[in-house]
């Protein structure tokens, strides 16, 4: 939704990311059952943003955001031997 505030079209390929199941995942790994995951709140609406500038800041916070996780991620598999597929995914 935030890709609708860019007023030309994206270069073929590009797709704002979607890790709402990888969140998902990574809680059923440590034991939230999926009627628990269903009372999860959820972000229904994501603010508008009012032209490019502010789309691409947004995309930019998401991306930096992605890039820390991997960071934060070898940390939590070198102290708790989290991975990509042990609890981790959504980072």
């Amino acid at each position: 939704r935030m890709l609708t505030a860019l007023p030309h079209e994206l270069p073929p390929g590009f797709t704002a990311p979607c890790k709402t199941s990888l969140i998902e995942e990574d809680l059923r790994h440590f034991g939230v059952s999926v009627q628990e995951l269903r009372l999860v709140p959820r972000c229904e609406e994501i603010p508008a943003f009012p032209g490019t500038p502010e789309a691409l800041g947004g995309l930019y916070v998401f991306e930096g955001a992605s890039l820390g996780g991997q960071i934060i991620v070898r940390a939590l598999n070198k102290s708790l031997g989290l991975g990509g597929g042990q609890g981790a995914r959504f980072l």
